[in-house]
């Protein structure tokens, strides 16, 4: 009999900015320094994977050795990740520990530690080794256990782009992060107009993952703010990116709204986008004495394999 072998993954993607410190008023008549230091936001993607079902919740303990002023650590305890937000923080510029406390999916079903918890071991960079697999126990929706352990893994083989994965046999949950296609995929923001000021943009790029049919899934990754509309267009559809051809596109919106979450430049998701080809991607800001919207483009490339 053939042994069955349930995989199932997840991508964590990080983003931020510097480090830096408030003074705050101790007791009404002192100042003191009260570090504060700037954080990274940890987006968790989960991989598709017909093994499992999806998260609703992940538990994890956060350790930036060092990461204070003389030498303390900064820590989080207990912090939840959850699907809808999908977010934690981390302290930028620093090597920090992740904790896998608890994994539960969107059919009831718990992983919680079995004796030592997985740690990740982000380095300063966002680079984090392939890590042993680690035992969990599995509690089903009744509160039943499953007698067979579980074992999660974890490795970063980009920077700032966290795969965990999990499954029935130890030596395949790690094989298949050695194995991982996971690559980040470069774009440009090119910034430009004499109107209203620009909104301003991280380096963008789109994250190819990989699947086990065959095809890939897409992610854009990046950060804008200033930007008050954005609109993608197909890329044939863009003769030129001049203010004059520019404006007239955005003021008479004949491109696709962005979704919600992309007018700060993070998408989580650019399968459909990718799936329909070439595609330019504008963000304008509008100022009320300027007759021009000041305004920043990113063209990204259809990439293949394609998207389910």
């Amino acid at each position: 009999m053939k042994k069955i072998i349930a995989l199932a993954s997840a991508v964590i993607l990080i983003s931020g900015c510097n480090r830096k410190f408030n003074s705050d008023t101790v007791n009404g008549n002192s100042t003191d320094i009260t570090p504060t230091p700037a954080k990274i936001n940890v987006t968790l993607k989960r991989m598709a994977s017909p093994a499992t079902a999806n998260f609703t919740s992940i538990v994890v303990d956060v350790v930036c050795p060092k990461a204070l002023p003389g030498g303390n650590d900064w820590s989080e305890k207990d912090v939840n990740i959850n699907a809808s937000s999908s977010t934690f923080q981390i302290v930028s510029g620093f090597a920090c520990n992740v904790s896998l406390k608890s994994y539960k999916d969107t059919s009831g079903i718990i992983y919680t530690v079995k004796s030592s918890p997985l740690v990740i071991n982000i380095d300063a960079s966002g680079l984090a080794p392939i890590t042993e697999a680690i035992s969990y126990i599995k509690t089903l929706p009744d509160n039943s256990v499953d007698p067979s352990p579980w074992y999660f893994a974890a490795a970063s083989p980009t920077p700032f782009g966290i795969i965990l994965n999990y499954g029935t046999d130890p030596t395949s949950v790690t094989n298949a992060l050695a194995n991982s296609n996971t690559s980040m995929i470069p774009t440009n923001v090119i910034q430009a107009g004499p109107g209203a000021a620009a909104p301003i943009a991280t380096p963008f790029n789109l994250e190819k993952t990989q699947r086990n049919d065959g095809k890939a899934d897409y992610s854009l990754l990046g950060t804008v703010s200033g930007a008050k509309k954005c609109q993608i267009f197909p890329a044939a559809s863009v003769p030129d990116f001049s203010y004059n051809t520019v404006n007239n596109l955005m003021n008479a919106s004949t491109g696709t709204d962005c979704p919600a979450n992309m007018l700060s430049g993070n998408q989580g998701n650019w399968n459909s986008f990718n799936n329909a080809g070439n595609q330019v991607i504008i963000w304008g800001n509008k100022e009320d004495d300027k007759e021009y919207l000041g305004y920043i483009y990113l063209t990204i490339l259809a990439q293949t394999p394609l998207a389910p």
